[in-house]
């Protein structure tokens, strides 16, 4: 957990350009909340002039599951991170096991 704590600090420059006003994660100061309160303003704006709102909601479960680690290599490689810091991302996220015992 130490490591990975470290990693996020050192990561966090790379991540607090945001390529969009929409983005709340991996940026400093901001939550799920500020997401929830962002979409509720935008409802309320829409709906006291009128306007018909149609939602759509996608939960992808296991989603990082299904990601190309390709992919997430190429994004880190497109956005200047270090080579050996790509290189421990990879090794971290690929080839996982998971050990645990049932009983006794």
């Amino acid at each position: 957990k130490i490591m990975e704590r470290c990693m996020l600090i050192y990561l966090q420059e790379f991540c607090s350009i945001s390529h969009s006003p929409l983005q709340f994660g991996f940026k400093a100061g901001y939550n799920s909340e500020h997401a929830l309160h962002s979409l509720y303003s935008k409802l309320r704006r829409y709906t006291s002039h009128n306007h018909t709102i149609l939602g759509l909601i996608i939960d992808f479960k296991s989603a990082f599951d299904n990601i190309s680690f390709s992919a997430i290599e190429a994004a880190l490689s497109d956005n200047h991170v270090p080579p050996h810091i790509i290189h421990w991302i990879m090794n971290y996220i690929s080839n996982r096991r998971i050990d645990f015992r049932l009983g006794n």
